[in-house]
């Protein structure tokens, strides 16, 4: 994440998926975001433009029941 801007490198993939949740989760509500560094920090941020990830937590927002 230093020198590509996705885990596959140029392209985004289901790594991308499981493991950029994960870590939005840990950042927002679980709370444990605090440890993350900067490159880290701008993974997630690419992560959080992607028009299919804000749709994805438009739909997580209508159902909550897991939390």
């Amino acid at each position: 994440l230093t020198r590509l801007p996705w885990f596959g490198g140029e392209r985004f993939t289901i790594a991308d998926i499981a493991i950029g949740y994960a870590l939005h989760l840990a950042d927002g509500p679980v709370g444990l975001g605090h440890g993350l560094g900067p490159n880290v920090r701008a993974y997630l941020g690419r992560l959080r433009e992607r028009a299919g990830f804000r749709r994805a937590l438009e739909v997580d927002a209508r159902a909550p029941a897991w939390r």
